[in-house]
């Protein structure tokens, strides 16, 4: 038992000295996101493929790191998605410092002067939103700031987005964003 506990405090130092978030940074195309974001982009293209999409309806949503995926796959595939919920959405402008749990997330990017966090960034996709979309943010969230998620909506130039704020909230969804998704889902299903 002494082994596997000490085995798990290797991993786990291991970890918290480095992130995933930092894999890769040095170049956009060998960032860790860089395979995901193709990955996300293949199986959207392989579920338009299906016979039982019924070609009209395309909702992308998330929430935290889900929130940036889903905003940046309906940028990615903006003539393809029909609606985007993105519920306090993660790294959405981080061409600024940008402090997550009391640390600055990209200090070594910035201060390496990489432009890798700044590629991926959801500003630069939120920018070919076309379809109707929700934000929510919450005023005390530690993990996707205000200022971030206000960056990424305001560069949103769909005419159809509404931005959900909750000022005594934190990193989380109230039932109050549950019950704009439900809304959102059924104003804008096509039939």
């Amino acid at each position: 038992m002494a082994d596997a506990a000490s085995a798990m405090e290797e991993y786990q130092k291991k970890l918290a000295s480095r992130s995933y978030l930092m894999e890769g940074c040095d170049e956009p195309e060998k960032y860790h996101f860089y395979t995901i974001f193709l990955g996300f982009d293949r199986a959207i293209d392989y579920l338009l493929s299906r016979p039982e999409w019924d070609n009209k309806n395309l909702i992308v949503e998330g929430a935290s790191q889900g929130g940036w995926l889903a905003l940046v796959m309906a940028g990615m595939k903006n003539e393809k998605v029909t609606a985007a919920i993105a519920q306090v959405p993660f790294m959405g402008d981080l061409g600024r410092r940008y402090w997550h749990a009391g640390t600055g997330l990209n200090n070594g990017l910035i201060d390496k002067g990489s432009v890798t966090i700044q590629y991926y960034a959801g500003v630069n996709f939120a920018r070919f939103i076309k379809c109707p979309v929700i934000v929510s943010v919450g005023y005390r969230d530690g993990s996707c700031h205000p200022a971030s998620v206000y960056a990424v909506y305001n560069v949103i130039p769909s005419a159809d987005k509404k931005l959900y704020a909750h000022p005594q909230a934190g990193h989380g969804l109230l039932p109050e964003d549950h019950e704009a998704k439900d809304a959102f889902m059924k104003k804008i299903k096509v039939e």
